[in-house]
């Protein structure tokens, strides 16, 4: 179908392009008043479809550890350690996994400007710690000053009281927003290379490997992603393309195991994150959905079109032992149902509560809430490894020989020959289910591209049809005006042309711009309306979203008792005891308050052409009516009914284009940015919403400057510059004249032309 139509254009343009004078002029007009696509814009857009079509991006999302590459191995690679993980980023680094004609891999550093944001973070760190210890410090000075604090304070040498201050300062800050920078930096302090990669140029920020095999290339990236390689705190991305077939039309984005600090890096995932057509989040079964894992599905944000998503309980061997165990009585088959229904039913409960505290995750796990249990899959990697090698348990390690005796002990009659064994392991890995889940978004995402292709290709069909049905009829038209106008009539109208741009161009002129006015007017109003109505909501929804939660907290205090009194008189850290009290948090969710922001540029993006549009729409209708009654109340179109229809005709004709020229210019708003990520709480929590309130505030004036501008620029565009627009109408309709003389006086051979033209449309319509 889409070549067909391919075609269809290229035969009508080749038709065009045969004849000069009227059908070309009167194909350009057409061809800009319906929209209609050059041949290799045509192409260009149904090759993205295609191209979009063919690659499924499948995102990962789990903590360190959860277990995503040997989950990955199972399902894409039939537990073949191609992804061992010190093949595999084991930092906050961005993986993206491809197919490639051969081993290789681009690494992706942190710019000069991403180095001195850590670096920023890393000082802010080292500022409040030292302040910390400094403090700390005064504190056990006092006391060793103090004449009735004897005994253990006033033996502790310096050395030993900076030693305590430097761990109780760390101990208070841990979970600090900076503390991550901290690590990263020390770190890149550590490699030696830090002077080096600060002063790396634009093209030196990415680097390519190749390699013979994957041994080779696990090999080579060592020092890039190793934990203990030189350049790994400065890799910010790696992608990763292997000539495997299962590869083939995939692309998996494998995020960070941990919120990352860095905010181009983890915009950069939350970005990858948005185009993925299935999102699994793979969570360890003997810990499933914790607090680490909801934090990291932050990165999880909206988007358009259909989007599977799926909670993968990993190691789901781990829960099969203990009460588990006891109530399903040695039934593996009743144990992994009774899992499967415990860890579902987890999911939901947490996922609601996670939508109640956090309104601004919006709808985005409903999917998940809604489909409960069939959306958890129970999957064991280390099972799937076990099957694999069943018959080489002498190269088993440490972990799998662990896992089997357990099994082996607790589910007994499961794993009493190697045929069950083998099964049962089957059972366990589940490899089969996540395929489905992958083969199910595959089908839904075919099925949303091939609807969209096909409306695309209708909507073109019919665009391209209404270009030659409008030519076609055009032609028809001038065929009659040729046949049935004289050369007499063409030169009165020429002359009535003339005297009216002499007496009726103010009266034109003046409606013109008074219509103009009118509608930049309105046109402002309904945007201002609409985008008040936007902000309004938008700051509601904003203030709802900040939570205020109570959380348990460990105090200590002196404890009671003369023991206690003693132990206390001789230290300060001695006779104390520990208490729980609570204690009100403020916490957001960075990433969801991002993807709201973001949606709030998007509606107010959309809200501008949609309002521009409409009003276009409805003032095209207005012009040419308000301009002809003008002309007539002020006696200026003194014709025959019959002229003044044509003249009427050719009017509007000519405002057609000045209508069509009416663009709305791109309209570029800086979107919200902030280097704080995940969840936070307290003073992070409440100066990131500093931030985002203060962005909307600058946005309500960024975005009323750039609508105005954009109407202005539609007027100025509306106005046609220095020309008024009586000499540009008047001009077109003294060519169109001049044309048609020129016709008429060749009236047989332009006849004849233009039936040919129009047998050439019929033809190509019966095609």
């Amino acid at each position: 179908m889409s070549e067909g139509i391919v075609d269809q254009l290229v035969k009508l343009e080749d038709i065009v392009a045969k004849y000069d004078g009227f059908v070309v002029e009167e194909a350009g007009r057409i061809r800009q008043e319906l929209g209609v696509p050059s041949e290799n814009v045509l192409r260009k857009q149904l090759g993205e479809l295609d191209e979009e079509q063919r690659l499924l991006n499948i995102g990962i999302i789990g903590r360190v550890k959860a277990g995503k590459s040997s989950l990955l191995n199972a399902v894409l690679f039939d537990g073949k350690d191609i992804l061992p993980k010190a093949a595999t980023p084991m930092t906050a680094s961005l993986t993206i996994i491809t197919y490639g004609k051969q081993f290789a891999a681009s690494v992706e550093y942190f710019t000069p400007e991403d180095i001195a944001l850590i670096e920023k973070g890393h000082q802010d760190f080292a500022d409040t710690r030292d302040r910390h210890i400094q403090k700390i410090k005064k504190e056990i000075e006092d006391k060793r000053k103090n004449p009735a604090r004897q005994g253990r304070a006033q033996a502790e040498s310096v050395p030993e009281s900076d030693d305590k201050a430097r761990r109780r300062a760390e101990l208070k800050l841990r979970g600090h927003c900076c503390s991550a920078y901290f690590d990263h930096y020390e770190r890149m302090k550590k490699s030696g290379r830090l002077d080096e990669m600060k002063n790396r140029s634009k093209a030196e920020e990415r680097e390519r490997i190749t390699a013979d095999d994957e041994d080779d290339l696990k090999n080579k990236l060592a020092d890039y992603v190793g934990a203990e390689g030189a350049l790994m705190p400065f890799t910010k991305s790696v992608t990763l393309e292997l000539p495997i077939e299962p590869l083939r039309n995939i692309q998996v984005v494998d995020t960070p195991g941990i919120n990352d600090p860095v905010k181009s890096r983890e915009q950069r995932t939350q970005d990858y994150l948005k185009k993925c057509d299935v999102v699994l989040i793979v969570s360890p079964a003997w810990q499933f959905l914790s607090k680490e894992d909801t934090d990291l599905m932050d990165r999880i944000t909206a988007r358009e079109g259909v989007r599977e998503m799926y909670i993968v309980a990993a190691q789901a061997d781990s829960p099969l032992h203990g009460d588990v165990l006891k109530k399903s009585r040695g039934n593996l088959d009743r144990a992994l149902e009774m899992t499967r229904s415990t860890l579902g039913n987890l999911a939901v409960d947490r996922l609601k509560d996670l939508k109640r505290d956090y309104p601004e995750v919006g709808n985005v796990f409903d999917p998940l809430i809604n489909g409960g249990k069939e959306r958890v899959m129970l999957t064991s990697a280390i099972c799937h490894a076990m099957k694999q090698r069943l018959g080489e348990r002498q190269a088993w390690d440490a972990g799998m020989n662990t896992a089997w005796e357990n099994l082996a002990r607790n589910y007994p009659d499961y794993f009493d020959s190697d045929a069950s064994a083998a099964a049962t392991l089957e059972k366990l890995a589940n490899v089969s289910t996540v395929q489905n889940g992958l083969n199910a978004a595959r089908k839904a995402k075919d099925n949303i591209i091939k609807s969209r292709r096909t409306d695309y290709l209708k909507g073109q069909a019919k665009t391209i049809q209404d270009y030659r049905l409008g030519l076609k009829k055009s032609v028809e038209e001038q065929i009659t005006r040729v046949r049935e106008t004289d050369i007499a009539q063409v030169l009165a109208d020429k002359k009535a042309n003339e005297e009216l741009l002499e007496t009726g161009s103010k009266v034109m002129d003046g409606t013109y711009e008074g219509l103009l006015e009118r509608f930049r007017v309105e046109l402002r109003n309904t945007v201002k309306t609409q985008a008040n109505k936007l902000f309004n909501n938008t700051q509601r929804e904003i203030q709802n979203t900040v939570e205020k939660t109570k959380e348990p907290r460990t105090g200590s205090r002196k404890g009671n008792g003369v023991f206690n009194s003693i132990l206390n008189w001789i230290s300060d850290d001695w006779g104390r005891e520990r208490y729980i009290y609570t204690e009100e948090v403020t916490t957001v969710r960075t990433g969801a308050m991002k993807a709201r922001v973001e949606n709030l540029v998007k509606k107010l993006q959309d809200e501008l052409t949609d309002a521009v549009d409409e009003a276009k729409l409805n003032w095209k209708e207005k012009v040419p009516d308000e301009i002809m009654d003008k002309l007539k109340i002020m006696g200026k179109l003194d014709m025959s009914v019959e002229d003044a229809e044509h003249f009427d005709f050719m009017l509007k004709e000519a405002l057609r284009d000045r209508m069509n020229s009416m663009r709305l210019p791109d309209v570029e708003i800086k979107l919200f940015k902030s280097d704080k990520s995940g969840i936070l709480k307290d003073d992070a929590a409440r100066h990131f919403m500093d931030e985002v309130e203060s962005y909307i505030s600058n946005l309500e004036g960024q975005y009323r400057e750039h609508a105005n501008r954009s109407i202005e620029k539609i007027v100025c565009s509306a106005k046609g510059g220095e020309k008024k627009l009586s000499k540009i109408v008047f001009s077109d309709i003294r060519n169109r004249l001049e044309m048609l003389e020129k016709d008429i006086e060749n009236k047989e051979t332009t006849v004849r032309r233009l039936n040919k033209c129009l047998s050439e449309l019929d033809t190509l319509g019966e095609a």
